[in-house]
């Protein structure tokens, strides 16, 4: 977390929550979703874009999601999804 490099964090679920509560980082961003956590990575990368030309946009799961999703098969097909219909 200490990266300089890292501009942006987004966060979503229980662990989300506990993690923005436990670090108070202001690259922090907690939102509802996974829908809400594509179109946010999505639009921060988009406003970066015009001053930083080498972005990467990683979306990878930081901690279990049980509660949002019924396995880590369901939580890759939505992800999936929801970036194939950008």
């Amino acid at each position: 977390l200490k990266s300089p490099q890292i501009k942006n964090i987004i966060l979503i679920g229980e662990s989300g929550h506990e993690l923005a509560k436990k670090f108070h980082d202001s690259r922090f961003t907690l939102v509802e979703s996974l829908e809400d956590a594509v179109n946010q990575a999505l639009t921060k990368a988009r406003q970066s874009a015009t001053t930083d030309r080498d972005n990467i946009l990683l979306m990878s799961p930081a901690a279990a999601s049980f509660d949002m999703f019924k396995n880590v098969y369901d939580r890759g097909d939505q992800c999936k999804l929801l970036i194939s219909n950008l």
